[in-house]
């Protein structure tokens, strides 16, 4: 740029899109039992899965039978599954600070948790 000259700047303006939320028709609200993760094609799956006492059939064949139903399954990038877990930390954080300490019946998973929770919260 030649001396004594002024640089122009212009300023961009960026729009963003139009932010739509919808919930779809086939949404369901489920509690599972526990969930369970795997990697598959690059995608981190996690199965939900519901544990059902079927007394019926434990009443007829004289000992208990659970049923374990799979849910759904949502499947992840590894990208948006580095945000799930800063997300459920945050609120697993949260919680132990509104409504109180979580035990998960394991001490090793409370002590690694807790180990987490203290180094990023």
């Amino acid at each position: 740029m030649a001396e004594g000259a002024e640089e122009k700047v212009t300023e961009q303006k960026i729009e963003l899109p139009e932010q739509r939320w919808h919930r779809s028709p086939s949404y369901r609200d489920i509690a599972p039992s526990y969930i369970s993760c795997t990697v598959n094609y690059g995608l981190f799956e996690l199965i939900g899965v519901v544990s059902e006492n079927n007394l019926t059939e434990s009443l007829t064949k004289g000992h208990a039978v659970v049923d374990h139903t799979e849910e759904l399954c949502i499947r992840l990038t590894p990208q948006t599954a580095k945000f799930l877990v800063m997300n459920l930390l945050q609120n697993l954080k949260q919680y132990d600070t509104r409504i109180g300490h979580v035990k998960s019946g394991n001490d090793d998973i409370d002590a690694k948790v807790d180990e987490i929770l203290a180094k990023f919260f």
